[in-house]
């Protein structure tokens, strides 16, 4: 509760919004545990909202460096409806992306609509049925996917701000 309480004096003494934010989310975590909210990934619709560079950003905090570490990957993106064309690069155990760029030898390119786009990177598991059933246009080896998707691991929205 001291502790509680002081985090509450702090956050009403602080001059900067987000430390304001932090001490009272922390304030609240320790007198009412920690919020749960419902979900525990980005949502097709929310998906539908972004920019292409902030879903593949989106895409890229979901890489677990480690498993990412020894992968090469290069994916062209070609979106039909928006005409957008786009990199994905995973290299070093990071995800990068170059919206407006193809690369010249990328190991699969992808012609797809951005709906299609949002379903295969937000569902793993739909990709090899968009895939499988010629709705996605796939120039390459489709198996780089599957390394791609092998390196994903889930964010927790849940994660506590003070306790352990």
């Amino acid at each position: 509760k001291l502790l509680s309480d002081t985090y509450s004096q702090l956050a009403y003494q602080t001059g900067s919004g987000p430390w304001r934010n932090f001490y009272l989310m922390g304030a609240y975590e320790l007198k009412n545990g920690t919020i749960k909210v419902p979900g525990k990934n980005l949502g097709k619709g929310m998906a539908n909202g972004l920019t292409l560079e902030m879903l593949f950003d989106f895409v890229a905090i979901q890489i677990n460096g480690e498993k990412a570490a020894d992968k090469n990957i290069v994916i062209n993106i070609s979106l039909t409806d928006s005409k957008e064309n786009a990199t994905l690069i995973l290299k070093n155990g990071a995800l990068s992306n170059r919206i407006g760029y193809l690369h010249k030898h990328p190991d699969l390119k992808l012609t797809l609509t951005r709906a299609q786009l949002n379903e295969l990177l937000l569902d793993p598991d739909s990709a090899q049925q968009l895939i499988l059933k010629k709705q996605i246009e796939a120039e390459g080896d489709p198996l780089v996917l599957v390394d791609l998707f092998s390196t994903y691991e889930d964010s927790d929205p849940l994660f506590n701000i003070i306790e352990p």
